[in-house]
């Protein structure tokens, strides 16, 4: 009995752990606004669709994460606007950075967190607002 007592609690752990470890915290998305960076987000194509914000979550969430903040010396070549479902309609903006290395895309958070994503998921992201 005490063996199957700490089996389960050791499961229980890892399950917690590995989801800390592999989750950036993007949930309870209202909508997601794509745009050019030099344009207002209110002419950007939003998504409001619970589907479509899965497959951007899900993308955003298995993304490497990265605390460093990067200077980047071109501009970036979308920007996307987070809206999350709470009572304060907070909001983050990602600038999106297509080429930054071998196949990757950096996703710069103005809340000084970084993304990186591969360059398929980088196409699953931008079809996603089309």
């Amino acid at each position: 009995m005490k063996k199957g007592i700490i089996i389960l609690i050791s499961i229980v752990v890892l399950c917690f752990v590995g989801f800390k470890v592999f989750f950036n915290g993007f949930s309870n998305i209202e909508s997601i606004t794509l745009q050019k960076p030099d344009e207002p987000f209110e002419t950007g194509e939003k998504i409001t669709d619970k589907k479509k914000i899965g497959t951007i979550t899900g993308i955003l969430n298995r993304a490497n994460h990265s605390k460093s903040r990067y200077k980047m010396a071109i501009d970036p070549e979308y920007k996307m606007q987070i809206v999350y479902k709470n009572n304060s309609k907070e909001i983050e903006i990602l600038q999106v950075y297509p080429g930054f290395g071998k196949d990757k895309t950096l996703l710069s958070s103005d809340t000084g967190d970084s993304y990186i994503i591969s360059s398929k998921q980088t196409k699953k992201l931008l079809e996603a607002f089309k």
